[in-house]
């Protein structure tokens, strides 16, 4: 009992913090607004009352505050969304105000420039609600005065700014104790009614579950909503059901639940109702319904029993139309059914190519008599052995004509295998080649295609015909 106490405790002052917090970052963006306008007032003052290095110092640092607090102000809630942050954020600020008075102070070694750091310290009392980062300011404030006021001791009447920076830094205090007790307590005020409100809401919730008043909402309600009794007959369907599945008052007071389920799902939901007569209850039950009309009507669900003195009631279920996730679904199989096989199909065509590219590495190991050409016949590679027959340079051979390596006579029969080789993939003819020298020697000529991935091309492979 202790420990959820402490634990509802911890609950509500986290969520004090987190208000806070964000009232703080709420509060950041009318400060920045206003500080900017300010310190823009400030670069042109500097102009007319100081002079020399000081006035270039202070216009310089007031013209670069006024550019930084109006980047805070339009990045807050933009750039720096965390509430969390609103602190950090705010002794940044705090920080480059205590930079622009200290400097001013410093630079002109008047305690009476000690007003523009009281007014920070009483701003910070003011709009900081995190006691530590407000001690943090003040600290730093109070320290960054001391050491300029030692600097410039033998000036001015330093001890009298001093009680008035104490008396500053007190009613500070008081400001942000006062403020930060205050929106404590309010927010404890706020999350009171809200716990109150809410345990109201559920008051009447329990109440209204108690009430008839629960049969409009059934009777507005999107989902298909029904009551079967222990005889299959339905007692209760909402309109929703009615509009889907197209059957009227009339209708169901000779209908059955076991009409309206698909033959492939009866048995399976004959089972389902027997379990929930015996007490059980099912969640994300799917089935098809048949409308009036014949129209399949994918439905998912929960259903459960109504009991009464340990007795048997009725069901009680509420299903969803999902025919049109179940259409996605079908889909989807198909899609994939669709990408298996064009995976198969590259598969294939991977091992076509892979047969074809060892061809031509056995073609080339084993020194055969061999040519590539393109689908027109034009010569693209040739093996060392087929040039070394042929008798010509490999600059010569390569972008000729196949034809050209043939005798005159059987030039048109290797046109003509070249054609059909495409037509086929693969043709074979008988021609003599051309050489250097006299012996005439006829080789069989076949052609094969090669479906490589850039272009088609045809393997050309000689060999002397032997019996």
């Amino acid at each position: 009992m202790e420990t959820a106490q402490h634990k509802k405790s911890d609950t509500v002052k986290d969520q004090i913090i987190s208000r806070i917090n964000v009232l703080m970052m709420a509060e950041l963006k009318p400060v920045c607004l206003g500080l900017a306008i300010l310190y823009s007032i400030f670069l042109f003052s500097h102009y007319f009352f100081l002079s020399g290095t000081t006035r270039l110092l202070m216009m310089t640092t007031s013209g670069i505050t006024t550019v930084i607090l109006l980047f805070f102000f339009f990045s807050i809630n933009k750039i720096f969304t965390n509430p969390d942050n609103a602190h950090i954020i705010g002794s940044l600020i705090a920080l480059f105000i205590l930079f622009n008075g200290i400097l001013h102070l410093y630079l002109t070694g008047e305690p009476e420039q000690t007003t523009n750091l009281t007014l920070l310290i009483l701003g910070s009392g003011f709009l900081f609600l995190s006691t530590p980062w407000f001690l943090f300011v003040i600290s730093v404030t109070t320290i960054s005065w001391i050491i300029v006021a030692i600097t410039h001791t033998g000036s001015g009447n330093w001890f009298h700014f001093g009680f008035f920076m104490i008396s500053s830094i007190a009613l500070s205090i008081i400001l942000h104790i006062i403020r930060k007790r205050t929106r404590i307590q309010s927010e404890k005020i706020r999350i009171s009614e809200i716990h109150k409100s809410d345990e109201l809401k559920k008051t009447i919730v329990k109440l209204e579950e108690s009430q008839e008043k629960y049969k409009d909402l059934f009777e507005n309600a999107n989902d298909l909503i029904q009551s079967v009794n222990a005889d299959g007959k339905f007692e209760y369907v909402n309109k929703a059901w009615e509009n889907l599945l197209e059957y009227t008052a009339e209708d169901r007071k000779t209908l059955e639940l076991f009409d309206i389920i698909h033959d492939d799902y009866k048995e399976k939901c004959k089972k389902l109702f027997l379990d929930v007569e015996k007490g059980k209850t099912f969640q994300n039950v799917e089935t098809v319904f048949i409308s009036k009309s014949g129209k399949q009507i994918f439905v998912e669900g929960s259903v459960n029993p109504q009991i009464k003195d340990g007795r048997f009631i009725s069901t009680r279920a509420i299903f969803r139309d999902i025919t049109e996730r179940k259409k996605s679904e079908n889909e989807l199989k198909k899609l994939h059914e669709e990408l298996k096989n064009v995976n198969e199909r590259l598969k294939e065509a991977y091992s076509n190519v892979k047969f074809e590219k060892d061809i031509l590495s056995n073609v080339i190991q084993n020194e055969e008599i061999g040519l590539i050409t393109n689908s027109d016949g034009l010569i693209t590679g040739i093996t060392e052995k087929a040039r070394n027959i042929c008798g010509r340079s490999r600059l010569k051979v390569l972008n000729s004509p196949l034809t050209d390596l043939f005798e005159s006579d059987d030039q048109d029969r290797i046109k003509e295998t070249v054609r059909l080789a495409n037509i086929q993939n693969f043709h074979s003819t008988k021609a003599t080649l051309k050489t250097e020298k006299a012996a005439e020697i006829e080789y069989i000529v076949n052609v094969m295609k090669l479906n490589t991935l850039k272009e088609k091309q045809l393997l050309v492979i000689l060999r002397i015909e032997t019996e």
